[in-house]
């Protein structure tokens, strides 16, 4: 694909998750994309270590591949966690560190 994705998404107190695309590669329609893309979530509040699990769904076709096409050629990934419960960012993480848009700062992952 010519470009890059850029998806977030967030878990609220009521249970209810949203998703938004804000870049997409050429040719994308960012409502279409971000209409199949799923997000779940859990909070793991009596854990010693409070815990959210996100599970970020892409359908392979937005990625504009397959399982096998995916095996062979692997994707560019980089991750940025914001913790934010009202108004503001109160802290964040990077994977991996670094300016996460900058694509020369993304992991490659391969695929078997």
């Amino acid at each position: 694909q010519n470009g890059s994705w850029e998806i977030g998404g967030a878990w609220y107190d009521d249970k209810s998750t949203d998703v938004w695309v804000w870049g997409a590669p050429d040719g994308v329609d960012l409502e279409s994309a971000r209409k199949d893309i799923r997000l779940t979530a859990h909070r793991n509040m009596k854990a010693a270590r409070k815990t959210i699990w996100y599970n970020l769904s892409i359908p392979l076709r937005l990625l504009g591949t397959d399982a096998a096409g995916l095996r062979k050629s692997g994707i560019l990934l980089n991750a940025m966690i914001n913790d934010n419960d009202g108004r503001c960012r109160e802290g964040y993480m990077s994977f991996p560190e670094g300016d996460p848009k900058d694509p020369d700062n993304f992991v490659a992952v391969d695929f078997e």
